[in-house]
């Protein structure tokens, strides 16, 4: 087995010093639950949302109105973090993995 090399997401957040609370899920964010029938719409409710590049991320941000920063999360190649692409939204994957550890691996934080 060879090791994986780092990877690289962008999440948008509130401001421009993020926090656990910026890597909860919408269900620990006590957002609604989605419809039911959705397995991976239920799978993505109970993780949270990163995108592939800077690009989608300012994009969507742009595109709905949220957030004004975002941050640069950069996994390390030995992490215990995964993820995988999710939703039909270009570059969208869900992370799963304790909002605490994904924290700690923020290396930038952008204006939107």
């Amino acid at each position: 087995m060879t090791a994986r090399d780092p990877v690289r997401f962008s999440r948008i957040v509130m401001d421009e010093t993020p926090s656990a609370a910026d890597f909860f899920s919408d269900e620990a964010a006590g957002k609604p639950r989605p419809a039911v029938g959705d397995p991976e719409r239920l799978q993505m409710w109970r993780e949270f949302s990163v995108y592939a590049t800077e690009t989608q991320a300012r994009n969507k941000a742009r595109g709905l109105g949220l957030g004004s920063h975002l941050v640069e999360i950069t996994i390390p190649s030995d992490s215990r973090i995964t993820y995988r692409r999710t939703g039909k939204t270009r570059g969208h994957h869900t992370v799963w993995r304790s909002p605490e550890e994904v924290e700690r691996c923020v290396t930038r934080v952008v204006n939107v």
